[in-house]
């Protein structure tokens, strides 16, 4: 009898449905045995025999599978509107069952981008707009997460009839909103539906820090990128360090102070977030090679200088005569200077990269770089001082060693390279500050 049941689930056949039912329900043995028919029926998306259950059978309403999937969740994800008003007006508490992952009816339907179940399932329960996942993901957030844009939309439309706007600023377990999730996926037009709430909090900050600005600025490439961007700062929209700066100055003044000028980003906040993760993990590809390259030479530095080719060492010289006859100095000192500046700069790169990789609190697994890079370091050292050349540079009284002198070297090199870099992004910001505002100027004409 379990076969004629399921043959008539097959072709949704609902011609003595009920016999068939009744026997399907009652045997006592076989591989159905405790399955619920209403679960097959919405599982194979059978929609008459899955109302004809419904009405003979109300109570198996209830039943869930292994993954805790119910004859309404079924539906909603099919996308079976009949069934789900039918189950919807039986008993509302349907809206509400969840499954092993916390999640209700409305989220699957979500999920699946399934416009019309969700509509059905808001208007038989306002309510559920509320519910979360384990994941402290509401509808709007699966939906966004998933690109089903449409049903996003009728989710935003939904939230504003039943005036739960305030669903715009709720955070998931990453503390990303839905303003986070849209800048994210490069989605202006859901940005655009996003900010038109004025309820929505354009500042407010994920786990890491984050401000929805600052998920644009870390992979910021093209005209999309500049049209969220004037989205966002026309709404008011700030970076992460600009409002920890405000915080700071409102803490210390009681009484409202006046707009505070942002501070200008540390160093390695500039290193971090302007770059993508794309770029991050290129340049830590190429620094790795760079700092092993450098590390190695050092090793064949005896077949490309022979020590008899080095020339004479010096016993002593005086400061005066090493910036005026530097041609004096062997020309294993100046690759020395440079590889040594190669090395740890390349170092330097590896370490704010690994760094920006863990999260603040894990000060164990940033110990652990820090370690190894300081080893590798000393190590490098030590291998330099065996190999170059032995002479003394005498300033006044003091003696300083060759290996000291190298080291002296570096210091400008560094210095002129970081004041490069710094004036390169000095003048990439200017030009591009001036085309956003030409681009502005244009639009305001128009």
């Amino acid at each position: 009898m379990a076969e004629r049941f399921l043959e008539a689930i097959q072709h949704d056949d609902i011609a003595e449905l009920g016999p068939k039912l009744e026997s399907f329900l009652a045997q006592e043995d076989g591989p159905c045995q405790g399955c619920n028919p209403l679960l097959i029926a919405c599982e194979q998306s059978k929609v008459k025999c899955a109302m004809e259950i419904i009405r003979l059978k109300p109570e198996l309403v209830w039943g869930k599978n292994q993954e805790g999937y119910s004859p309404m969740h079924f539906s909603s994800e099919d996308g079976l509107v009949p069934v789900v008003k039918a189950l919807a007006e039986l008993t509302v508490g349907l809206c509400h069952v969840r499954d092993n992952n916390s999640r209700t009816p409305l989220h699957v339907a979500a999920l699946k981008g399934r416009e019309e179940v969700v509509r059905t399932l808001v208007m038989a329960c306002p309510e559920s707009l509320k519910r979360m996942t384990s994941l402290q993901e509401t509808a709007l957030h699966l939906a966004l997460k998933q690109k089903q844009y449409g049903a996003f939309e009728v989710l935003m439309k939904e939230i504003q009839k039943h005036k739960q706007e305030e669903l715009l600023n709720w955070k998931d377990h990453e503390g990303n909103t839905l303003l986070h999730i849209a800048t994210s996926h490069k989605q202006p037009q859901i940005v655009q539906l996003i900010l038109n709430s004025t309820e929505v909090q354009v500042n407010l900050q994920n786990m890491k820090g984050f401000t929805a600005l600052d998920l644009l600025n870390q992979n910021f490439s093209d005209s999309i990128d500049n049209d969220i961007s004037q989205l966002l700062l026309q709404a008011g929209a700030k970076e992460g360090y600009a409002l920890q700066s405000f915080e700071i100055q409102t803490h210390h003044h009681p009484q409202p102070p006046s707009p505070p000028i942002p501070k200008s980003p540390k160093f390695k906040e500039m290193m971090v977030l302007s770059l993508s993760s794309m770029t991050k993990s290129v340049l830590l590809a190429v620094f790795i090679f760079l700092a092993g390259a450098t590390y190695s030479c050092l090793f064949s530095l005896t077949n490309i200088y022979p020590r008899e080719n080095r020339g004479v060492e010096l016993a002593a010289i005086s400061f005066k005569d090493l910036i005026s006859a530097s041609h004096r100095l062997p020309k294993i000192f100046y690759f020395l200077v440079f590889n040594t500046v190669t090395f740890a700069g390349s170092m330097i790169v590896i370490l704010l990269n690994t760094w920006s990789l863990v999260n603040e609190w894990s000060l164990c697994f940033r110990a652990i770089p820090m370690f190894v890079m300081g080893a590798l370091l000393v190590s490098y050292a030590l291998i330099v001082k065996e190999i170059i050349p032995k002479f003394w540079v005498i300033i006044g009284t003091y003696k300083i060693s060759s290996f000291c002198v190298v080291w002296l070297y570096n210091l400008p090199v560094i210095l002129f390279i970081v004041l490069v870099w710094v004036m390169v992004k000095h003048i990439l910001s200017t030009f591009s500050k001036l085309r956003k505002g030409l681009r502005t100027n244009k639009s305001s004409n128009n």
